[in-house]
């Protein structure tokens, strides 16, 4: 990552762009892609943060590139390149050094601002598409070095900490509102909830109906084997199956061929119970199989008979899986057709929500608007790790869904970190000044929505969104007494980045072959 941030220095310093060369640092966001979205990655906030920067990497690019290519005349590239290469070399090297913005990086980012001032002043009568560019630019720029602390170990405490100074009801990670929210047939949560107590209920009857011995294992199958994707619910079903019926043959040829000695079968038993920690979590087939083994020598220790021990185990197993994929098959989710839909909810979530900012005195409608927010954010998440596990997924659903669900939880803290601001004494001024910027976000999220469907109407940016954003700056930067107006034209700017970059995320999708 600091290397791409390094190689968009090298591009700023670059007086020129020859048409037919290809596009810069491809090579490297493209392994980055692979390494943050893959499959096999790793998860967590600071990981989101990483993705974060190389969706802000790529917003760079586009917009240096776009600079280069329509100010010939050099009038806004002579401005950029110093100020925006020293500040993409400084974000560089915070990524390496996985530290806050120091004293360099500020510098930096100061100056780049005090350039865009200086071209909005000059501009002030025609804004040349060389300008747009430069604005955007410009917030993708602060919004890279704000970022740039969150993708560490300190950078997740930290944020863990403002969390914890916003209102209890507003925190984006609360666990008990989150729960709370969704207890609501319309989370997906709770729906597999549902369908697992339903299903955990008709194994227990079928137990005891059948008169199996050991007949709590077919719940204890279905409670393993239903997860609430289908890939998962399937493979996990298949792999149970065959890791109990190979744990039986190799449990039977032990018993067969070892000397019936105690110490004998503990030590087998001390063999099967390191595999089955060494790959529980590396392969459930495997672990199964260890796992198969241990249950029928304790019970050979107990005295218990093996021949029977192992049928039931077998019966048991098969039972259960068939009735846990029967109960997939009966209530399925199939993710590639709802993914889309899933995001048109959350995204249209947030734009009911940042509508109730606008509005004092609407308590109950921002509450309502926050909870419908974190359904839908839990719902997509928990529909994209479906997703990812079932089988046939394209690599290009995988990365709209991950790419739109990390950013769109950027776009949930700052809205919550602005109702905060705005439900401050006092702010009622703020908040009239900030309506427009506001309504024209709301507007932009449900034109993004719509390009999640519909994909011809997708835009990569709304310069309309930041032409309010620099007119709100300008009137809270006349007004300003030392309260609030500094912090609200921070996180304006912050929320203006975040839409777009959902704008941008989603018109990639629609350019993207197939």
């Amino acid at each position: 990552m600091a290397a791409v941030y390094r190689g968009l220095a090298a591009l700023a310093r670059q007086p020129d762009i020859e048409a037919g060369a290809a596009p810069a640092l491809t090579e490297g966001m493209t392994g980055l892609q692979h390494t943050l979205l893959g499959p096999h990655r790793a998860r967590g906030p600071v990981m989101d943060s990483f993705g974060v920067l190389l969706e802000l990497a790529e917003r760079i690019r586009l917009e240096l590139t776009a600079i280069t290519s329509s100010d010939r005349g050099e009038a806004i590239a002579q401005r950029v390149r110093s100020e925006a290469a020293a500040l993409l070399d400084d974000i560089g090297n915070a990524i390496i050094g996985g530290t806050e913005a120091d004293q360099a990086l500020m510098r930096s980012l100061h100056s780049l601002r005090a350039a865009e001032g200086g071209s909005s002043r000059s501009d002030a009568t025609a804004e040349t598409a060389a300008t747009r560019h430069f604005h955007a630019l410009t917030g993708q720029l602060a919004a890279a070095a704000r970022n740039t602390a969150r993708a560490s170990a300190a950078g997740a405490r930290r944020t863990e900490e403002e969390d914890l100074q916003l209102p209890r009801a507003v925190r984006p990670q609360s666990r008990v509102a989150i729960l709370v929210a969704s207890l609501t047939p319309r989370s997906a949560a709770f729906r597999h909830a549902v369908r697992t107590a339903i299903c955990l209920a008709a194994a227990v009857w079928v137990g005891r109906l059948v008169g199996l011995s050991h007949g709590y294992w077919i719940p204890m199958t279905v409670a393993i084997v239903l997860r609430a994707d289908y890939g998962a619910t399937f493979s996990y079903g298949l792999l149970r199956v065959a890791g109990t019926m190979t744990g039986l043959v190799l449990t039977t040829a032990l018993l067969h061929f070892l000397p019936p000695d105690p110490w004998v079968r503990l030590a087998v038993m001390a063999v099967l119970c390191t595999a089955f920690r060494y790959f529980g979590a590396i392969h459930y087939g495997v672990a199964v199989t260890a796992l198969t083994g241990m249950v029928v020598l304790l019970l050979a220790l107990a005295g218990e008979p093996a021949a029977p021990t192992m049928v039931s185990r077998l019966i048991a197993t098969i039972v259960g899986s068939a009735m846990a994929l029967a109960a997939y098959g009966l209530w399925p989710t199939r993710e590639r057709e709802q993914i889309r839909p899933t995001l048109v909810v959350l995204l249209r979530a947030y734009a009911a929500y940042l509508a109730s900012l606008s509005a004092a005195g609407k308590a109950q409608e921002r509450r309502e608007a926050r909870n419908a927010v974190r359904v839908a954010r839990v719902n997509a998440e928990a529909a994209l790790a479906r997703l990812l596990a079932e089988p046939g997924t394209s690599a290009a659903h995988a990365e709209l869904a991950q790419s739109l669900l990390t950013n769109s939880n950027r776009l949930a803290r700052t809205a919550m970190t602005l109702e905060a601001v705005l439900s401050a004494a006092d702010a009622v001024p703020a908040r009239d000044s900030a309506a427009a910027l506001i309504e024209q976000g709301v507007r932009t999220l449900k034109e993004i929505s719509a390009a999640l469907i519909d994909e011809a109407r997708a835009d990569s940016n709304s310069p309309l969104l930041r032409a309010k954003q620099r007119d709100l700056a300008r009137q809270l930067a006349a007004r300003s007494t030392g309260g609030i107006e500094g912090e609200l034209a921070t996180l304006s700017d912050r929320l203006v980045d975040n839409i777009n970059t959902l704008a941008h995320v989603v018109a990639r999708a629609s350019r993207a072959p197939g």
